[in-house]
This record gives C-alpha cells, sequence and structure tokens, in this order.
C-alpha cells in the first residue's frame, strides 16, 4: 500500500501512455513523442518555477505573462543576434522576478497581490 501511494504517480502515468497506445492511432511513433515533447517545453518550464513558488507557501500568478513579455522582448533584442535576443529575454524575466521578490520580501506584500499586479504590468 505505501510503495502504490508513494509511486502513484508513476502508474498514473504508465496507464495514460498505454492508454494512449491502445486508443489514439499514431501514438507510438517516434516523431509524435517528440513533437509533445517539444511542445510541452514551455509549460514545464513554468510550472517548475512555479512549483518553486507555491513550495514557499506562495503563489504566482503573472507566470503567463512574464513568459509573453519575457518572448515578445526577443524581438526588440534580436537586431542584436540571437544569443544577445535570448539572453535579453531571460534578464527581462529575471528583473520581472526580483521586482515580484522584493514586494513580497521587502514590502510584505502578499504574493496573490504582488503578482497579480505584476501579471497587469506585464501584460501591459
Amino acid at each position: 500500500r505505501t510503495v502504490l501511494r508513494e509511486h502513484s504517480v508513476y502508474f498514473a502515468l504508465a496507464a495514460l501512455v498505454a492508454f494512449n497506445l491502445a486508443v489514439t492511432p499514431g501514438f507510438s511513433n517516434p516523431f509524435a513523442a517528440r513533437s509533445l515533447l517539444f511542445e510541452a517545453a514551455p509549460i514545464v518550464l513554468i510550472a517548475l518555477g512555479q512549483n518553486l513558488a507555491i513550495a514557499t507557501r506562495g503563489i504566482d500568478l503573472s507566470v503567463g505573462s512574464v513568459m509573453a513579455l519575457a518572448s515578445a522582448s526577443i524581438a526588440v533584442f534580436l537586431p542584436y543576434g540571437v544569443g544577445p535576443a535570448l539572453v535579453g529575454a531571460v534578464a527581462v524575466g529575471a528583473v520581472v522576478g526580483l521586482c515580484n521578490g522584493l514586494l513580497v520580501a521587502l514590502l510584505a506584500i502578499d504574493p496573490l497581490i504582488s503578482s497579480l499586479a505584476l501579471l497587469v504590468a506585464a501584460r501591459g
């Protein structure tokens, strides 16, 4: 029983893969698996950051908007080259995250409120 409880996520993943292999045509194609992994990569990165926020008893509503802002900043930095554009996008995301962290840590604003404010600011 404890093994089932500790590894239930893996059993659920195995059941989901087995179901899709049986029902979905073309799911066993390696190119389909590669495509799924490439499409899920941005969501996995955002989920990792959100996991860190939730693990510290907070919440971050602005992750999608910050990702969109960082993605849009690539177009601004692209005339300088691909490398500087990627570094600039990561820097924009880091600066917005730092602002959110400073609002929570130094000003003692609730993470829900500060991330909601940055969500609106990043979308603007």
